[in-house]
C-alpha cells in the first residue's frame, strides 16, 4: 500500500469539555436525532485524489469507529505502507496524535509521517522543531499537494519543489511556498466513501461538501486562521450541478434519504452564495430527488424567500450561528449580527416548518451570572434551549484572535501544543464545571436508556405510544430547567462562598430522579 490515511480518536471524550459527545446528543423518540455527519471527508477527498493519480490507499477512521489509542497503533501496525498521513482539526486532536506517533516510532515504524488539516497548517514550524519524529506537514488544501508528495517519496526524491509543504531534510526545516487554494472545486473528484455503511449503521448522516472557507471572520473560529495566509478566495463553491450529481450518486448508490451539508456557511453570504444555493434547490426538484438535509448558516442570511424554496427541495434542519441572546458576547465574537436579528431567524425559520438548532457558546472567560441568565432565558425563549449545547464553553482555537486575546491578558494556560483557559469570575467557573458534570452524567444515563428502549421495542411500537413519549420527553427537559435554576439560584445567592457538596448532591439527586423516572416508563410499556 502507498499511503495509509488517518483520523487519531480523542481519548476518554467524556472527561474533557472540549470535545464531548453529549454535545451533539439529543435524547428523543418523537423527533429525528439531530442530523450529524459521522466520517471525516477530509481523508475522503484525500484518498479520491491518490486513487486517482494511481496510488492505493486505506482510511482509518479511529474517531468515527470510537476506538482507544492502543487498538489505533494496533490497527495502523498492522498495514505496510509508505506515508501515514494523520489530519488534525486542533490541539485537541494533536495530543492524541502525538502520543500515537511516538508509539507507532517505538515500535519500529520507520515510514515517512506527514500531518496536515488546521492546527498543523497553522503551526507547522513549532511542530516540526519539537518533534523530530514527524516529516513534513501539508499545508492548506492537499488534494494536489499530498499526490505529489506520495510521488517523490516514492523516487527518493527531494520535496524542496513541492509548493504546499513544510518538512524536515539533512536536520533542517524546509518551509516551500504557499500552494494557491483550489479555485474550481467541480474538478476534485467526489470524496472516497470507504466508511460510509459504517457510519449509516451507526446511525450517522452522511455529509457532503458543497463550498470551502467562509467570508466572515469570527473571533472563535478556526476557519478564517486557517485559509488567511494562503493564497486564494476565502469562500469558494462547487456549482450546483455538481453538487447536486454527487447527491444524485450518494441516493443511487446507497439509497440515502438524509445528507448533511457541512459547509462552514452553506449559503455564502452574498448574492452569488444565495443564488447558488437557490440553483441547487432547482436542481435538486427538477431531478426528483426525494432527500431531506441539513445546512448551518449564519442568522443574517435566512430569507424567508429562498428557505421557503429550500424547503421544497428537502431543508429540514438549520444549524444556526446564534451563539448567545446578548450583544456583548455577539460583540466579543464579531459576529457582526444584533440578538434581533437572531430571533428573526429563528422565527421564520420556525414559520415555514423548517427545525432551527441553535449555536450556542455562552460560557466565554468575560461571562458573568446575570448574562448566563440571560441566555438561559433567550434561548427557552426563542425554544432553543439544549443542555448539552449551552453546556458547553468557548474553545479558543490556536490562531484566532479570540486566542490571542485571551493569552495575552494571561487566561491561556499553555503547555504547547495543549492549552485551556479560565474563566475571570469564580462563580461562572463554578457554575460551568457542575453543568458539565450533570451533563455528563445524564448523557450516560440518557444513551443507556434509550438504548435498551430500542432494543426491547418496535420503531412501530414507539410511535404508537408517541403523545406519552412527548409528555415524558418534556418532563426530562423540565427536570433539566430546574437543575439549572436550582444551582444558579444556589452560586448567585452564596457568589464567592459556594458549598460545592450542596452542588454535587444536587446532581447526585437530580440524575437518580431521572434514572427513576426511565425505569417507570420502561415498566409502564412492557406491562401494557
Amino acid at each position: 500500500m502507498d499511503v495509509l490515511l488517518l483520523c487519531p480518536p480523542l481519548v476518554n471524550p467524556t472527561k474533557t469539555w472540549r470535545y464531548c459527545p453529549y454535545h451533539t446528543w439529543k435524547f428523543s423518540f418523537t423527533e429525528e436525532d439531530h442530523g450529524y455527519s459521522g466520517s471525516n471527508l477530509s481523508l475522503g477527498y484525500l484518498a479520491s485524489s491518490l486513487r486517482g493519480n494511481g496510488y492505493s490507499v486505506k482510511i482509518i477512521d479511529a474517531y468515527l469507529r470510537n476506538y482507544t489509542i492502543a487498538e489505533t497503533i494496533k490497527k495502523v501496525l498492522k498495514e505496510k505502507f509508505l506515508v501515514l498521513g494523520i489530519t488534525i482539526m486542533s490541539h485537541v486532536n494533536m495530543v492524541d496524535a502525538i502520543t500515537i506517533i511516538k508509539q507507532l516510532r517505538v515500535r519500529g515504524l520507520e515510514t515517512h509521517i506527514t500531518l496536515g488539516g488546521y492546527y498543523p497548517t497553522i503551526k507547522h514550524n513549532e511542530i516540526l522543531k519539537k518533534y523530530l519524529y514527524i516529516d513534513s506537514i501539508v499545508r492548506g488544501e492537499g488534494e494536489i499537494t499530498l499526490p505529489l508528495m506520495v510521488e517523490k517519496i516514492k523516487k527518493g526524491e527531494s520535496l524542496n519543489t513541492i509548493l504546499g509543504i513544510s518538512f524536515r531534510e539533512k536536520n533542517k526545516i524546509i518551509i516551500n511556498r504557499d500552494r494557491p487554494l483550489i479555485e474550481n472545486l467541480d474538478l476534485l473528484p467526489f470524496p472516497a466513501r470507504d466508511d460510509i455503511n459504517f457510519e449509516m449503521k451507526k446511525g450517522f448522516v452522511p455529509g457532503i461538501c458543497s463550498s470551502r472557507g467562509c467570508f466572515f471572520n469570527c473571533t472563535f473560529c478556526s476557519i478564517s486562521s486557517f485559509y488567511k495566509n494562503l493564497c486564494g478566495t476565502n469562500w469558494r463553491a462547487r456549482s450546483a450541478k455538481n453538487t447536486v450529481d454527487e447527491i444524485d450518486y450518494l441516493i443511487n448508490s446507497w439509497k440515502l434519504k438524509k445528507i448533511k451539508f457541512v459547509d462552514a456557511e452553506f449559503i455564502g453570504g452574498s448574492k452569488i452564495g444565495k443564488r447558488r444555493a437557490r440553483e441547487i434547490a432547482n436542481e435538486i426538484i427538477s431531478r426528483g430527488l426525494d432527500v431531506k438535509f441539513m445546512i448551518d448558516c449564519r442568522a443574517d442570511n435566512v430569507d424567508k424567500k429562498l428557505f421557503s424554496h429550500l424547503k421544497k427541495a428537502g431543508l429540514k434542519k438549520v444549524y444556526l450561528g446564534v451563539e448567545s441572546g446578548t450583544q456583548r458576547i455577539l460583540n466579543l465574537y464579531k459576529k457582526n449580527v444584533t440578538v434581533r436579528q437572531n430571533k428573526k431567524a429563528v422565527f421564520i425559520l420556525r414559520k415555514l416548518g423548517i427545525t432551527p438548532i441553535a449555536g450556542c457558546i455562552v460560557f466565554d472567560p468575560f461571562a458573568n451570572l446575570n448574562e448566563i441568565w440571560k441566555n438561559y432565558l433567550f434561548f427557552r425563549k426563542i425554544k432553543c434551549f439544549d443542555l448539552y449545547r449551552f453546556s458547553r464553553g468557548l474553545i479558543p482555537f490556536e490562531g484566532t484572535p479570540i486566542f490571542d486575546q485571551l493569552k495575552k491578558i494571561g487566561l491561556i494556560t499553555y503547555s504547547f501544543p495543549d492549552h485551556t483557559y479560565n474563566f475571570a469570575s469564580y462563580p461562572i467557573r463554578v457554575l460551568f464545571k457542575t453543568l458539565n458534570e450533570y451533563s455528563q452524567q445524564t448523557y450516560v444515563v440518557e444513551k443507556k436508556y434509550k438504548k435498551i428502549f430500542l432494543e426491547k421495542f418496535s420503531r412501530a411500537e414507539i410511535l404508537e405510544n408517541k403523545l406519552m413519549f412527548k409528555i415524558f420527553e418534556k418532563r426530562l427537559n423540565n427536570m433539566h430547567y430546574n437543575f439549572f435554576e436550582k444551582v444558579y439560584r444556589i452560586i448567585k445567592s452564596n457568589n464567592d462562598n459556594i458549598d460545592n457538596k450542596e452542588l454535587q448532591a444536587i446532581i447526585k439527586v437530580t440524575i437518580a430522579k431521572i434514572e427513576s423516572y426511565f425505569i417507570n416508563i420502561l415498566n409502564s410499556l412492557e406491562n401494557q
